[in-house]
């Protein structure tokens, strides 16, 4: 009897994808900026969204603890880097400076770890304390970007 037991454990914990792998698959695709928000100088800013402002998160091709592909469009400008899932609900953008300086407001990358938030199957939240945009030299609070599956 312990036996049997003990081999429905091992198939139920075996058989089980990890919670990041899931993640990892579940963020995969085109995601489209529907809303962001920050804080700056005390008070709420909702930026007119640049179109088209997407996210095309790649799909994993190991066990989802490796770099993955990734491009942002927003308007006619294309920006290449790559992501990993981390723990604790983090995604990290790993993006170079070069191209993480050149990205609008409503760009989402300027810091590598970003929470993320699953609204529901197709929405998806990342926010962030604080972001400092090399633009205009500004420093952001409180940022949230609202993303939506198509």
């Amino acid at each position: 009897m312990r036996k049997y037991i003990f081999f429905i454990l091992l198939l139920a914990t075996c058989s089980c994808k990890n919670d990041l792998v899931k993640d990892v698959d579940k963020i995969e695709g085109t995601w489209y900026l529907k809303e962001m928000t920050y804080y700056h100088n005390d008070s709420i800013v909702e930026p007119q969204l640049e179109t088209p402002s997407l996210l095309i998160l790649g799909k994993r091709r190991g066990n989802g603890y490796e770099s993955i592909p990734a491009t942002q469009i927003i308007k006619s400008d294309t920006f290449k880097f790559t992501f990993i899932i981390g723990g604790s609900q983090i995604i990290n953008l790993q993006m170079p400076r070069s191209v993480s300086d050149r990205l609008p407001v409503t760009g989402v990358g300027r810091v590598q770890g970003y929470r993320y938030h699953f609204i529901s199957k197709n929405m998806l939240e990342l926010s962030i304390d604080k972001e400092f945009n090399n633009q205009n030299n500004e420093l952001y609070s409180d940022l949230t970007y609202l993303y939506q599956r198509k």
